[in-house]
């Protein structure tokens, strides 16, 4: 009796060994995947501070951010495109962090042809606009742009946000 007493503890012994072997490596392996999911987000740049700001343009409908880019300066550099079937003529632009900006006017007003785009600040229309801070690694920004139809002389003025890194 003695005998068959001491195997029922080897082998109830070996069966907790292997089920203490089994939870480590199960512990080890969840572990190892966990720092292979850290290591491709962090690849990926999920964690960067340049990318934690989603590059996004919205206007009113008849108008569209055709490109654009916040510079490493925070300068606002818009492609603007419109289709609202008549000539307009961008008179300026403002921009604010928070709260509704005011459109200031532009040294050199930009022609935009129906159904057709220009750089209206940046590029090659020699007007600037700074909306963010340079070296924070992103900017979100509202922003208001006065126009006017071509041979009119009434002011308007329409209303958009955007956000994404500094380039």
């Amino acid at each position: 009796m003695d005998e068959s007493g001491n195997e029922s503890e080897k082998k109830s012994s070996g069966g907790r060994k292997l089920i203490l072997l089994l939870a480590a490596a199960a512990f080890i392996l969840i572990l190892v995947a966990g720092a292979v999911v850290l290591a491709v987000l962090f690849y990926l740049g999920v964690f960067s501070p340049t990318t934690t700001v989603t590059k996004r343009c919205t206007t009113p409908a008849g108008f569209t951010c055709y490109d654009y880019n916040f510079d490493g300066s925070g300068n606002f550099n818009l492609d603007l495109g419109q289709a609202i079937g008549r000539d307009v003529i961008v008179t300026g632009m403002g921009c604010e962090e928070i709260g509704q900006p005011q459109p200031i006017a532009f040294p050199n007003q930009v022609l935009i042809e129906s159904a057709s785009h220009k750089s209206v600040t940046g590029g090659d229309s020699g007007n600037t606009l700074n909306c963010c801070q340079p070296g924070s690694g992103s900017c979100r920004t509202h922003f208001a742009i006065g126009y006017k139809y071509a041979g009119s002389n009434e002011n308007r003025v329409i209303y958009g946000d955007a956000s994404g890194p500094l380039e």
